[in-house]
């Protein structure tokens, strides 16, 4: 039971009203994102006095994926530029995760936002924004992990424009084997090769967040498999 109201776990249709209290305490505002695995809505915590992304997991959600998220981001955090896990319960009714509320939505958003008037970023911005997201992959790189799926929709820009990595449900350690759950690795990302031959390394990450940057500068994302209209990309390892 979530403040007070049942809901039909056989079903994805797990709308939680706004103004409704969930799991004893935080107050749900409005849904915010949804995805797959989860429903992400604005709440607020009294006890804390702030506002939080609360994070409802699907019925069928894996839960091992959502263990595995739980789980790296406690190795990464704290960090100024990844999202921050404040709290989980993976055993209630409806298994939740909280995680910061970070206002400035996603970088996706911020790019073709840019586009559609007309606009590119600036340079100042573009190298800020990618020093914090090559800060980011150290930490995560830095802790014997890779993410696998950096990606525009999985960064979040602050208020004061701060880049923060999120989304780490198919991150994994250098040191194990590639898990066959969670999803196809960078299903929203530009995957390299090591991806999908099942051999990643850190090279991997970076090889994503070139894509990402090459949106950010570009207001376009790169060319993939099918996307015959912008020139493809050549990358070479040195």
């Amino acid at each position: 039971m979530a403040g007070g109201q049942r809901y039909d776990l056989r079903t994805m249709d797990i709308m939680l009203p706004e103004g409704s209290d969930f799991a004893g305490r935080y107050r749900v505002d409005h849904l915010i994102g949804e995805g797959p695995r989860k429903q992400t809505y604005l709440a607020w915590d009294p006890k804390a006095r702030r506002q939080v992304a609360l994070a409802v997991m699907l019925p069928g959600a894996d839960p091992l994926a959502t263990q595995r998220e739980v789980d790296m981001l406690g190795k990464v955090c704290p960090h100024p530029n990844i999202v921050t896990l404040h709290e989980a319960d993976l055993d209630a009714e409806l298994p939740y995760l909280v995680f910061e509320y970070i206002p400035g939505g996603e970088l996706r958003d911020y790019c073709r936002n840019l586009q559609s008037q007309g606009q590119h970023v600036a340079l100042r911005d573009f190298f800020r924004t990618a020093r914090q997201l090559c800060r980011a992959l150290g930490q995560v790189h830095g802790k014997g992990l890779i993410h696998r799926d950096v990606s525009a929709t999985h960064i979040w820009l602050d208020e004061r424009g701060e880049a923060h990595l999120g989304d780490f449900d198919r991150a994994m350690s250098l040191e194990e084997p590639l898990p066959d759950h969670g999803g196809p690795a960078a299903a929203e990302g530009y995957p390299a090769p090591e991806l999908l031959n099942g051999a990643p390394d850190v090279r991997a990450d970076l090889y994503s967040l070139g894509g990402v940057l090459y949106e950010l500068l570009t207001g376009r994302e790169p060319a993939r498999a099918g996307q015959p209209q912008y020139p493809q990309l050549n990358v070479t390892w040195v």
